[in-house]
């Protein structure tokens, strides 16, 4: 188990205690914003990580980190885009009954007649898919789909947040570990 007096452990710390508060409102919005707060420090611990082999406290390269962090914690992806998406284009927010689709992406017809090209749902109930026609094109990168409080996650569809957390935040914690040991 990491040190609760460590970077790391404070982190991890703050990160489930989000989570706990997320669980218990009855407000949607509080809910939404817990569960980002949470992110946000769960993601820190990564990014903690990468500093500690930028500043070689760590021996290896921080790329290959990543590389072995993205193959064997779960989630970790889902974690990386929530928190790209919402610190560096929209904020992320989780609302009961509404499905949002987070790029970037991008749409072009291209120049052939009749061609065409959309993102299009099936409502509340189903994926967005991309729909193209001749030389249209969708372009889509860290691509996110969020359905109220849950994520569309590859292989998986869709998985409640409070799930993608608390795997994701056991998991991180038992990987990181192995860069330390006692």
């Amino acid at each position: 188990m990491i040190h609760l007096d460590s970077d790391f452990g404070e982190h991890l710390a703050r990160a489930r205690f989000f989570l706990e508060q997320a669980k218990s409102q009855s407000d949607p919005q509080k809910t939404s914003w817990f569960v980002m707060a949470s992110v946000y420090s769960a993601r820190a611990v990564i990014e903690l990580m990468v500093d500690y082999f930028k500043t070689k406290k760590l021996k290896g390269e921080f790329k290959d980190f990543l590389a072995a962090a993205a193959e064997r914690v779960p989630y970790f992806k889902v974690i990386e885009y929530l928190r790209d998406h919402d610190f560096h284009r929209r904020a992320i927010r989780f609302i009961p009954g509404r499905q949002a689709i987070y790029g970037p992406i991008t749409i072009g017809t291209g120049n052939s007649p009749g061609s065409s090209a959309a993102v299009v749902g099936s409502g509340v109930e189903g994926r967005m898919e991309a729909q193209t026609a001749k030389t249209g094109f969708v372009k889509q990168n860290r691509l996110l789909q969020i359905r109220a409080f849950e994520i569309d996650v590859e292989g998986e569809g869709w998985v409640s947040i409070d799930r993608t957390l608390d795997t994701y935040l056991r998991e991180v914690e038992t990987f990181i570990e192995t860069f330390f040991p006692r």
